[in-house]
C-alpha cells in the first residue's frame, strides 16, 4: 500500500442521507487494501441557502490538510464500478469520472489532485451558489497555472454562455474558407506610402493576419515592414518570428518568439502596440503568447512603402497569408480573439469596435491589385516576377484547443433513483433563474476575461463555522458546516 495519505472530500446536505450510507459501504470495499485513506462528509447544515459545492470542497481541504497529501473531491451519488477506477497517488490532476456525461468532455463527478497543486490554483472559488460553473471555474484555474498536461480539441464555442452542456470534443474544428496569397522569391506586393499608412506606426496600431510559414526559410524575411530601420513582423530564418518596432531615440524594441510548431500549418498572427500603456504584444491563435515595453514615442516612417512578403524585394518570404487587417487602434483582448475565432467581419458586420484601415482578404484582384475593402481603400499592388498569383481559397482549420486533466477510463455509475443530470439535460438556455444568471455573470464576464484574479480569492479568503464533527468509523468524518 502506498505511503501518501489520501483524503476523499465529499460535499452533502441532510437529505441525502441515504445515498452517503450507500456511498460509505461501497467506497469502504472498493478501497479495501488499495490506499491509505479518510472520508471527510462535508455537510451544509444552512438549507435556507442555495449549495455550494466549491466552498465546501474547500472547508474539507481546510479542515483536512494536515492529514492529506492528495484529494479526491467526489458526488456521494457516483460509484466507481472498476479497479481501473484508480485512486492512488498520481502527480498530475486526474479525472476520475470520465464516462458520465457530462463528464466526459468537462470534469466533476470525482477528482484527483494533489494538496500542492490545490495550493497552488488557491482551490475553488466560494462564489459560486446552487450549483453550475465552479467546476468550470476549477478548470480555469488549472490551466491559468499551466498544470494540465493533455491538451484536447473543442468547438471553439466551448467558453460562450449557454454551451457547457453539449461541448463536442472533436480533432480539429474547421471550417473557414479563406484566399491565400502565395508568397516567395517571385512574388510580393507593397501599398504605396500615403497619410493612412504613414501614421500607422507613429501611435497605438494592430496588425492581424492568418498566415502559413515554410519551415524552410532561405533567408530572414519580411512578413510585413515598413522600409527604413524596417520596423514590422519578420521571420528570421528558421529560428523565429521577429517583431521589430523602433523607438524614436533609434531604440529597437524586439519580440524574438520560437516559431517551430507554428511552421506548415495556418495560424493567426497579431501584434499590438499599445502607446497608452507602453506595450507590445504577440498573439498566436488570439492568445498572448510574448509581451515586451514599448518606446515613449514611436520613430516616424514618413512617405515609406509598406511591403507584404519583401522589404523592397529583399528578404522575401517563404509562405502564405490572407485576410489582413491593419487598425490605428490598439485592440482589445476579446477583439483580438474574435478575430482569429470568426474574422475581422461575419456577414458584414465588422468584430472589432473600429474599422480596420486596411482589409485585404486577397479574394478580390482587380489587374495587379488585390482589393482594400476599408474605406481607406489602400489596395496592395502584386509585384511578380514568376508566375503570377491566382485568387484561390482552401478551408482554415480551425481549433480550440484547451488543456485538460488526465482522464481515467474507469467505471461509475450514478446511483439509483438520484435524478443527476435530469435538470441538466431539460435544461432549457433561456428560462434560466436568478442565481443561475449571477453564476454566468461570475464566470463569463469576470472569470473568463480576466477582469477579476482567481489568485485573491478562494482557497486563501475562506470563512465558515465548524458546529460539530462526527466520527463515523475509523476513517469516516461528518463535518457539519455553516457558511
Amino acid at each position: 500500500m502506498q505511503d501518501k495519505k489520501l483524503c476523499i472530500i465529499v460535499p452533502y446536505t441532510e437529505d441525502r442521507k441515504e445515498q452517503m450510507y450507500t456511498f460509505l459501504g461501497h467506497m469502504e470495499y472498493f478501497l479495501k487494501d488499495k490506499v491509505t485513506y479518510e472520508i471527510h462528509i462535508i455537510e451544509q447544515e444552512d438549507a435556507d441557502i442555495f449549495f455550494n459545492y466549491g466552498k465546501l470542497c474547500n472547508i474539507g481541504v481546510d479542515i483536512t490538510a494536515d492529514k492529506a497529501d492528495y484529494f479526491v473531491f467526489h458526488d456521494v451519488d457516483i460509484l466507481p464500478k472498476q479497479n481501473i477506477c484508480d485512486y492512488s497517488y498520481k502527480h498530475n490532476p486526474t479525472h476520475l469520472a470520465g464516462n458520465l456525461k457530462p463528464y466526459a468532455n468537462w470534469i466533476g463527478g470525482a477528482f484527483k489532485i494533489t494538496k500542492e497543486d490545490f495550493i497552488t490554483i488557491n482551490g475553488f472559488s466560494n462564489d459560486y451558489w446552487g450549483g453550475l460553473f465552479h467546476w468550470e471555474d476549477f478548470l480555469f484555474r488549472l490551466n491559468k497555472h499551466n498544470l494540465l498536461p493533455v491538451k484536447k480539441f473543442f468547438t471553439k464555442k466551448i467558453y460562450e454562455p449557454h454551451r457547457l452542456k453539449d461541448t463536442k470534443e472533436v480533432l480539429k474544428y474547421s471550417k473557414k474558407r479563406i484566399h491565400p496569397f502565395v508568397l516567395d522569391q517571385n512574388n510580393c506586393a507593397l501599398i504605396k506610402a500615403n497619410k493612412k499608412t504613414d501614421y500607422l506606426f507613429e501611435d497605438s496600431f494592430t496588425i492581424s493576419m492568418n498566415i502559413w510559414i515554410n519551415d524552410n526559410q532561405s533567408t530572414d524575411g519580411c512578413i510585413i515592414g515598413k522600409q527604413g530601420y524596417d520596423t514590422g513582423i519578420f521571420i528570421m530564418q528558421n529560428n523565429a518570428i521577429a517583431v521589430q518596432i523602433w523607438g524614436d531615440d533609434n531604440t529597437l524594441h524586439n519580440i524574438w518568439y520560437e516559431h517551430k510548431k507554428h511552421c506548415n500549418h495556418w495560424i493567426n498572427l497579431t501584434v499590438k502596440v499599445d502607446m497608452d500603456y507602453k506595450k507590445i504584444g504577440l498573439y498566436i491563435d488570439g492568445n498572448l503568447v510574448e509581451s515586451i515595453n514599448a518606446p515613449d514615442k514611436l520613430k516616424e516612417f514618413i512617405g515609406k512603402d509598406l511591403w507584404i512578403g519583401s522589404m523592397a524585394f529583399k528578404n522575401c518570404f517563404e509562405g502564405k497569408i490572407s485576410d489582413l487587417v491593419c487598425f490605428d487602434y490598439a485592440l482589445s483582448n476579446s477583439e483580438i480573439e474574435k478575430i482569429y475565432t470568426d474574422g475581422y467581419k461575419f456577414e458584414d458586420c465588422i468584430n472589432t469596435n473600429f474599422e480596420a484601415i486596411i482589409d485585404i482578404s486577397f479574394s478580390k484582384k482587380f489587374g495587379d491589385f488585390f482589393v482594400d475593402e476599408s474605406k481607406s481603400t489602400m489596395h496592395a499592388r502584386l509585384i511578380c516576377t514568376g508566375i503570377a498569383n491566382k485568387i484561390f481559397s482552401e478551408d482554415l482549420v480551425l481549433t480550440h484547443e484547451t488543456n485538460m486533466p488526465e482522464q481515467l477510463f474507469g467505471k461509475y455509475d450514478v446511483l439509483e433513483n438520484t435524478n443527476k443530470f435530469s435538470k441538466l439535460e431539460s435544461l432549457d438556455w433561456e428560462d434560466k433563474d436568478g442565481n443561475f444568471i449571477e453564476n454566468e455573470k461570475i464566470f463569463f464576464y469576470e472569470i473568463c476575461p480576466k477582469v477579476l484574479n482567481t489568485d485573491n480569492f478562494g482557497l486563501n479568503t475562506l470563512s465558515y463555522n465548524l458546529n460539530k464533527t462526527l466520527n463515523m468509523k475509523n476513517n469516516v468524518f461528518l463535518h457539519k458546516i455553516k457558511i
